[in-house]
């Protein structure tokens, strides 16, 4: 159909695969993809690779089916349909929908892609109703579809930037700790110009290709030395800033007890508060 072209579509031969995929493709080329599988079955089969995608922040688009109608008695569709189809995977995904027209669906696949590639990204979830899908329309009555808004990355408010960038000016030795800064290849290069400039080791916790391993700045190898170490320390987009400053002792008895010397100051900057 239409040369396979705009859009081209993949046939693969399980749902975590195709998952799997979609979340490659995003970290190779920055843009999402979009994965069509089938109503809870299916889910089940892809949860695993959504739920690698969603410690990965990778926004993932999955559209799947469901008979949202029980009355429509219909071999296979009716005992896959269910209550609630993106009940098993919402704890992991950022947002989903099931809508009920095609305004709705218009609407809520827009908003999907928006809340997808908005930061912190994260898999989203369609549940398209299979009634709605297979119905006719009249061609000259479809519904508009929303533009596309572009999301601009959020920012952090700017006297704790201010007091941030003091606390680093003042130190006599910052350390960065980087887990998943570099959104994109630019991050690498603001990061090394930052490093460079306040002459702070780099901790990278390698979630992103964040920091140059060979950079002679590059304390990924001695980290709990360079905390040990430090006057002030700074997380940025770190998933455990606790863990890069504490140490634990995993064993019958746990215990755990704190790598900074007395009296560090520590800054951590991440949307995964968001």
């Amino acid at each position: 159909y239409g040369g396979n072209k705009a859009p081209e579509l993949i046939t693969c031969m399980h749902e975590e695969s195709a998952v799997a995929m979609a979340h490659g493709y995003f970290k190779a080329e920055g843009k999402p993809m979009l994965v069509a599988a089938h109503g809870t079955v299916g889910l089940q089969h892809a949860s695993m690779a959504l739920y690698n995608a969603w410690c990965d922040r990778v926004p993932v688009y999955l559209v799947i089916g469901n008979y949202n109608d029980a009355a429509v008695r219909r071999p296979a569709e009716w005992y896959h349909g269910v209550q609630d189809a993106a009940l098993m995977v919402r704890d992991f995904t950022k947002w989903d929908d099931t809508p009920w027209s095609l305004t709705h669906f218009a609407e809520s696949a827009v908003r999907a892609y928006n809340i997808a590639v908005t930061p912190p990204t994260a898999p989203v979830v369609l549940v398209l109703d299979g009634i709605l899908q297979e119905q006719g329309v009249d061609i000259n009555k479809l519904p508009a579809i929303p533009k596309t808004p572009v999301p601009t990355a959020p920012q952090g408010d700017t006297a704790s930037v201010e007091q941030a960038a003091r606390m680093l000016v003042a130190a006599e030795n910052p350390v960065l700790v980087v887990d998943r800064l570099a959104r994109t290849a630019n991050g690498m290069k603001l990061l090394v110009e930052l490093a460079e400039t306040l002459g702070a080791g780099v901790i990278d916790q390698t979630s992103r290709m964040n920091f140059p391993t060979r950079h002679p700045l590059n304390q990924s190898l001695r980290a709990a030395a360079a905390v040990g170490d430090a006057d002030v320390i700074v997380g940025l987009e770190v998933a455990d800033f606790w863990a890069s400053v504490n140490a634990l002792r995993d064993q019958l008895h746990r215990s755990t007890r704190s790598i900074t010397k007395p009296g560090a100051k520590m800054i951590t900057i991440t949307t995964g508060d968001l």
